[in-house]
């Protein structure tokens, strides 16, 4: 399934990956009933859960077993997320706006669907895993770099 072509059924699509339950206490989780294979119609949104939270609310069975989808930063989103943000944003003093009430919001609204996205998932939210992902993409240029230059000889 493409994410853009689910997107032109209606509905917002976010693109989301399993995460072990220790860990959805650092990043937006999903939950949802699955649409197909990787597909899932989301339910609920919630940012940074407790683990409590995560086992009472966030849980997504899968082949048999609990398992939990993180938000990975891709978004297909409608635009009536600008109008909640816009809201949202004349609410608060601050005028600070929180994308992932925003998701839920919209999620509310009109649907919305959650596609697990394979790959590699690097976080630049925290500060020692954001210089671990730094140290692993600086570390794969090298390695890049190494092979094109031995491809060269």
């Amino acid at each position: 399934t493409d994410l853009f072509q689910m997107y032109n059924e209606t509905q917002s699509v976010i693109g989301v990956y399993e995460e072990t339950l220790e860990q959805v206490i650092h990043y937006g989780t999903v939950a949802g009933g699955w649409v197909d294979d990787a597909t899932l119609q989301l339910d609920r949104i919630m940012e940074k859960p407790t683990i409590d939270d995560a086992k009472l609310y966030m849980k997504v069975e899968r082949n048999g077993r609990k398992t939990y989808y993180c938000v990975n930063g891709i978004y297909v989103l409608r635009p009536g997320i600008f109008d909640i943000l816009r809201k949202q944003a004349a609410e608060t003093q601050s005028g600070e706006i929180q994308l992932t009430s925003a998701l839920e919001a919209q999620r509310a609204e009109e649907g919305m669907k959650g596609l697990v996205v394979g790959g590699v998932q690097y976080d630049t939210g925290r500060p020692s895993v954001y210089a671990e992902t730094v140290w692993k993409f600086a570390n794969y240029i090298n390695e890049e770099q190494s092979l094109e230059i031995e491809k060269n000889y």
